[in-house]
């Protein structure tokens, strides 16, 4: 199992998903180069805040997709992580959900997404 995280911060947020991560899925390790993913790993990736980690959705699932053909290697998991802010959750959400339809209609690659 690989995950691939797109965290909005830079500083505090991969601190703390790493943290959780490796006390709640001891089983993964960190990689820091998306070619170094494997098996079983987790790979980090910050966009410097909002909404700068809009732009990053699309390149983001190039790298995942390149990565998958390059090394016939799956991320099952890919996780876009930001909070609300002033927007309503809700707000977020549908911003989100609309900038991957832009990338799935730019590029063909299909992204399916559940909400926690």
């Amino acid at each position: 199992m690989n995950w691939f995280l797109l965290l909005e911060g830079k500083r505090t947020e991969p601190k703390i998903y790493q943290k959780w991560i490796e006390q709640s899925f001891p089983q993964l390790t960190r990689v820091y180069k998306i070619d170094d993913i494997i098996s079983d790993c987790f790979y980090i990736r910050s966009a410097n805040g909002y909404p700068k980690i809009l732009q990053l959705i699309e390149s983001a699932l190039i790298d995942i997709n390149y990565h998958y053909i390059k090394n016939n290697i799956l991320i099952e998991h890919f996780f876009i992580c930001l909070d609300s802010e002033e927007d309503s959750y809700q707000t977020r959400f549908q911003i989100i959900e609309t900038e991957l339809e832009i990338c799935h209609n730019k590029t063909e690659i299909q992204a399916s997404f559940q909400t926690l």
